[in-house]
């Protein structure tokens, strides 16, 4: 399932039954501001604006509400899954995984998008429920590549992952012991090397983050790649 998320060939990613949901939600977003001129920034961001004019400010708007909508869908169908599994007696050999590939933001800072190195954007939920996985919460850093090698772990065992094949970690001990918080790894590595244009302004598409769990090094106009 791909929601919410801008729809390619622009058709809505939600029943028409949802339209009316969220009419009067506002994006938080809104209130959040740089006060960029006190700021040593590098000249493109400097540049972004702080403010949104009355038309970027209704785009967001809409676009705020119209993924809440995706969600409330995509919530609605998981449910129903759930319940057939259940019906099928199969929830005891089920895992549920859901996140996304980047985070994104609507007006904060005077950006639309997902191309600068903010927290907002290189941070992502990950939320997984299933067999045997009890509840608990974890701010522990994990990368996507950690996906594969967990999945694996889950389905076959730890055997079945070979360290010397994967770039990432299972994080299946994560999983099993939440709120002890095993430390999976100290830094990543974050990458961008593509520009992107925001109101009119370029901004820089070029930039690398080393990330630990409470910092950002940020290095603008260069990639190791």
């Amino acid at each position: 399932a791909l929601a919410p998320h801008d729809a390619e060939n622009s058709e809505k990613t939600y029943p028409d039954r949802l339209q009316n949901e969220f009419a009067d939600e506002l994006p938080p977003s809104l209130g959040r501001q740089t006060g960029a001129a006190g700021l040593r920034l590098p000249a493109p961001l400097q540049s972004l604006p702080d403010e949104l004019s009355s038309a970027q400010r209704a785009m967001v708007i809409e676009k705020w509400r119209e993924r809440l909508r995706s969600l409330k869908a995509f919530d609605e169908n998981l449910g129903r899954i759930r319940d057939y599994l259940a019906q099928e007696d199969r929830l005891k050999n089920t895992v549920f995984v859901i996140t996304s590939d980047h985070g994104y933001r609507l007006g904060d800072h005077g950006h639309v998008g997902k191309r600068l190195p903010y927290d907002r954007i290189t941070r992502v939920p990950l939320l997984i429920s299933g067999a045997g996985i009890p509840a608990g919460r974890s701010q522990s850093l994990l990368a996507n590549i950690d996906l594969a090698p967990t999945l694996i772990d889950l389905a076959l065992g730890p055997q079945a992952v070979p360290s010397s094949e994967f770039d990432g970690q299972s994080f299946v001990p994560l999983l099993l012991q939440p709120n002890i918080d095993p430390r999976q790894r100290q830094e990543i590595l974050i990458e961008c090397w593509e520009a992107e244009n925001v109101w009119g302004q370029r901004i820089p598409g070029v930039w690398t983050i080393l990330r630990g769990e409470n910092y950002a090094y940020t290095e603008i106009g260069r990639a190791h790649v």
